[in-house]
């Protein structure tokens, strides 16, 4: 798979901001609209980083109204979703190692998944 970056600066604050995405699967739902279930890694921190890029490259989250995406009646929220953290150990005087906090895919999103297709590749 591909890793497709995105970045854009700000024109209020006029602060840089890049987001690495991945596209792990593509989907359809009754109604034949199509979406994608992707990796989004973003390499700052930006408040609303990842649904801002997202929704700039014309693919904004699933439920995701303030952002321009329509109400999905089989999603029950905006589908994100922080599945890993990395951040630095605080334990580490050096400050070279890093600690990860993993989570898996909540239960109503995993049900949200299972209410659409899956397309084959």
């Amino acid at each position: 798979r591909s890793v497709r970056s995105h970045s854009s600066i700000c024109p209020v604050q006029g602060l840089p901001s890049c987001t690495q995405v991945v596209c792990l699967a593509h989907f359809h739902d009754d109604l034949g609209r199509c979406f994608s279930l992707v990796l989004a890694m973003p390499v700052t921190g930006r408040t609303h980083q990842i649904r801002s890029h997202l929704s700039h490259l014309g693919h904004p989250l699933v439920a995701d109204t303030q952002y321009g995406a329509a109400v999905a009646d089989w999603c029950p929220r905006v589908f994100l979703h922080a599945s890993a953290v990395d951040f630095a150990d605080p334990t580490d005087v050096p400050g070279d190692s890093t600690l990860r906090a993993v989570a898996p895919l909540p239960r109503d999103l995993c049900v949200a998944l299972g209410r659409i297709t899956a397309m084959n590749e």
